[in-house]
């Protein structure tokens, strides 16, 4: 079965931020995604494991006494 990919706008939604800001990323190669000739698309899948990444690195970071 294939996987529904989904785009920048339903993505933007999904992480509570502008489009915008998710092109940047993907300008950036900060989000996994998918280019389609020129549609960029995203697997929900891979941006929870990448959402997963982001906080325990983040999370990592953190000087603890």
């Amino acid at each position: 079965m294939p996987r529904k990919l989904v785009n920048v706008s339903e993505i933007s939604s999904i992480l509570s931020v502008k489009p915008s800001t998710v092109y940047q990323w993907v300008h950036e190669g900060r989000i996994p995604h998918f280019k389609i000739g020129k549609l960029v698309r995203f697997d929900p899948a891979e941006i929870d494991r990448w959402v997963g990444k982001q906080k325990a690195r983040t999370l990592a970071s953190v000087d603890l006494p």
